[in-house]
């Protein structure tokens, strides 16, 4: 290349069988009520609420302590301490 941009090779578009799937999971709250933030990091700003119970969700990210999760009404991340993840 002459302008000394990188060259790549033709890239290949994701297929499904390189991500996870999107599938729906039972998210189990053990707490009475169960923060919803902004960010995963409890200083991070409340943005809603799960009382205790059963939630169908869509787990979008993750990390050691937090769960991203998000159902049709709301998305953020909880603290992994108080649910548990079902299929």
């Amino acid at each position: 290349n002459k302008n000394g941009a990188p060259e790549f090779d033709h890239p290949q578009p994701l297929m499904t069988q390189d991500m996870e799937a999107l599938r729906p999971l039972t998210l189990m709250v053990k707490a009475e009520r169960l923060n919803i933030r902004a960010c995963g990091d409890a200083k991070c700003r409340i943005t809603g609420k799960f009382r205790k119970g059963e939630w169908s969700v869509v787990k979008m990210d993750e990390n050691k302590d937090w769960l991203l999760v998000a159902t049709p009404e709301r998305a953020g991340w909880v603290a992994r301490r108080f649910v548990q993840i079902g299929g």
